[in-house]
């Protein structure tokens, strides 16, 4: 991958983390809590994003994604309860879908929140193509 992606997909998670730390700001604690975005390998137009809100005890998954007017947009994938951790495994593209694998942590305690959600790219409104 050239430093160009790289720059780009850096760029992307540092958007993507920005983003969704306003869509979030009423519940956000910079003590407390964090986020970070998660972008496909050969991507720079798609992430998921976990925002650990530790202050309210739950984690929140999202998708963000770019338009082509350089926009970005989200769908929440997968909320938390009452201190549940929420983990993104891995993003991947291909055949046309954000494949997102959410792992709960925990192990076998968790199970029942982990699950593997597969989004088709032309349901993402404006998505900029790569």
């Amino acid at each position: 991958i050239s430093t160009v992606h790289n720059k780009k997909r850096i760029k992307m998670t540092r958007e993507a983390n920005h983003y969704i730390q306003d869509i979030v700001k009423n519940d956000f604690d910079p003590i407390q809590d964090n986020i970070y975005a998660v972008i496909p390998e050969g991507r720079r137009d798609v992430a998921a994003v976990r925002a650990s809100l530790e202050s309210k005890r739950k984690d929140v998954i999202f998708l963000v994604w770019k338009t082509e007017s350089g926009h970005l947009k989200h769908q929440e994938l997968k909320s938390s309860l009452s201190g549940e951790c929420l983990h993104i495994d891995q993003i991947v593209v291909q055949n046309d879908l954000a494949i997102i694998s959410i792992d709960a942590g925990e192990g076998y305690k968790n199970r029942h929140l982990m699950e593997k959600q597969e989004i088709p790219l032309k349901e993402l409104k404006g998505l900029k193509k790569y």
